[in-house]
């Protein structure tokens, strides 16, 4: 097997990237992305006030739900990080 050289490693990504781009693979998905947004949004609102104002089991259920929107909250956050919301050249 050959060595990798920084030219070929170069030369290599770059046509790589030509064909996912080609294919389609960095089209933004803003619609999708606000429409996650949203309902991350109104799935953390209604944990946090499951927390403060349910009685019990209800916190132990609220504060699973509310982990969970933090991580979807985060994903989302890290997609927009590598610029996968917006349509990218």
């Amino acid at each position: 097997m050959k060595a990798w050289t920084q030219g070929s490693a170069l030369a290599f990504r770059q046509q790589l990237r030509a064909e996912l781009h080609a294919v389609g693979v960095f089209r933004g998905d803003t619609a999708g992305y606000w429409r996650r947004g949203i309902w991350v949004t109104a799935l953390a609102a209604a944990s946090w006030a499951g927390l403060v104002f349910a009685g019990d089991p209800l916190p132990c259920l609220a504060a699973g739900v509310a982990a969970y929107a933090g991580v979807q909250a985060a994903t989302i956050a890290h997609e927009a990080g590598h610029g996968a919301i917006f349509i990218s050249i």
